[in-house]
């Protein structure tokens, strides 16, 4: 199953934000030690963001950008991304009675624009 999404839902954003924070820490060849001693992280909050499973600032990704060597639109860019994944999504409000894979479910499934599904050995539907 492959579903195509729109970059709107803060899940999916969160996710973009890190993927692309580390994908640039990775062209520059930058170590993690490196990047969570500027920063004063830990590895793990390093790795967490990476993913996308939480959220960091727009100031942090202002400064690790910097540290990137990171200019320009393309900087502006990721820091205007970083503010808006920190936006709420509708289901955040009802979250005290969700289970934090169903929100992460929710967020996916709220930017999803297409689904597409492959059945080796069955045949789907009405047909």
């Amino acid at each position: 199953m492959i579903a195509v999404t729109r970059r709107n839902s803060p899940t999916v954003r969160r996710r973009r934000l890190g993927a692309e924070l580390r994908r640039l820490r990775e062209e520059r060849k930058l170590p993690a030690e490196a990047v969570v001693k500027y920063m004063a992280w830990s590895l793990s909050k390093l790795s967490l963001i990476e993913s996308g499973k939480i959220s960091v600032t727009w100031e942090a990704v202002a400064a690790l950008l910097t540290h990137y060597g990171i200019v320009g639109e393309q900087h502006a860019a990721l820091v205007k991304l970083a503010r808006e994944a920190k936006q709420e999504g509708w289901w955040q409000p009802y979250s005290d009675f969700l289970s934090k894979d169903y929100s992460t479910y929710i967020g996916l499934e709220t930017a999803a624009e297409t689904l597409r599904v492959f059945h080796a050995q069955g045949v789907p539907g009405l047909l």
